[in-house]
């Protein structure tokens, strides 16, 4: 998610809005910058989606609001909405399934791109979420019980979208590398499927939150270098992202 919207930037001078609607695990925030556990509820009090749901329930959202209520990047083209720092799930999750078909239409107005990362298993909000989407980007591995899972359980509850399926920390060597997964799961097409291959160093950058310097210095990376092949494939991934999307209407 976070590789492909810096690289719409990168290519397409997209403006890009990010956020996420999990409770737990909600760690979108860490590979942009390091903040520390102890100090991340101060630091997300007045930012952030709990921000925008308070502001919701007293007034509509417009862009100063949401300007205020996000951290922005890359000469404020990439845009991240923080995640919750409530304690209470229950309570969250309340608020957020009556006001988040409203911050994905506001949001919306100002922004090129409006991705939502959304809880793997699906409830009201990530159906909320789903039914607004242009497009369903959907995170697979090549892990067989993974595959084998998504088409036995989700598969058919996508039928009509648009749909695109990316393999992250993808390995070009494995036995079930594309082509010969494209042999067992017919849904697998060469147009919607993209790859996050595997790479040590973008790992890194994540944990030490410059994602977003690995891009830049690598963004030219020739064919020699060792970032070559994951940069070309999220090139790939981004277009491809782009390209269905545009297909489906704005």
């Amino acid at each position: 998610m976070l590789a492909t919207s810096i690289m719409a930037v990168l290519l397409h001078n997209t403006k890009v809005f990010l956020g996420q609607s999990h409770f737990q695990l909600n760690n979108l925030e860490n590979p942009l910058l390091v903040v520390s556990s102890g100090d991340r509820n101060a630091y997300f009090m007045n930012v952030g989606i709990d921000a925008l749901v308070r502001a919701i329930k007293s007034t509509y959202l417009d862009e100063e609001i949401i300007e205020n209520s996000t951290l922005s990047y890359m000469n404020k083209k990439l845009i991240l909405l923080p995640s919750t720092v409530k304690k209470s799930q229950r309570i969250y999750e309340e608020n957020l399934d009556k006001t988040i078909v409203s911050i994905l239409e506001a949001s919306s107005k100002y922004h090129d791109l409006v991705i939502m990362d959304t809880n793997s298993r699906q409830n009201k909000i990530t159906d909320k979420i789903i039914d607004a989407a242009d497009l369903i980007v959907i995170n697979l591995s090549q892990n067989l019980r993974v595959l084998n899972d998504y088409e036995e359980n989700y598969l058919d509850k996508f039928q009509g979208k648009n749909v695109i399926y990316v393999l992250g920390n993808y390995n070009p060597d494995s036995r079930y590398n594309l082509k010969n997964l494209k042999k067992t799961y017919s849904w697998l097409k060469s147009k919607n499927v993209g790859l996050i291959p595997y790479n040590t160093e973008f790992m890194d950058s994540m944990s030490d939150g410059k994602i977003i310097p690995f891009f830049y210095a690598n963004i030219m990376c020739d064919k020699h270098d060792s970032n070559y092949y994951f940069i070309k494939e999220v090139k790939k991934t981004t277009n491809l992202i782009q390209s269905i999307r545009n297909k489906g209407g704005d």
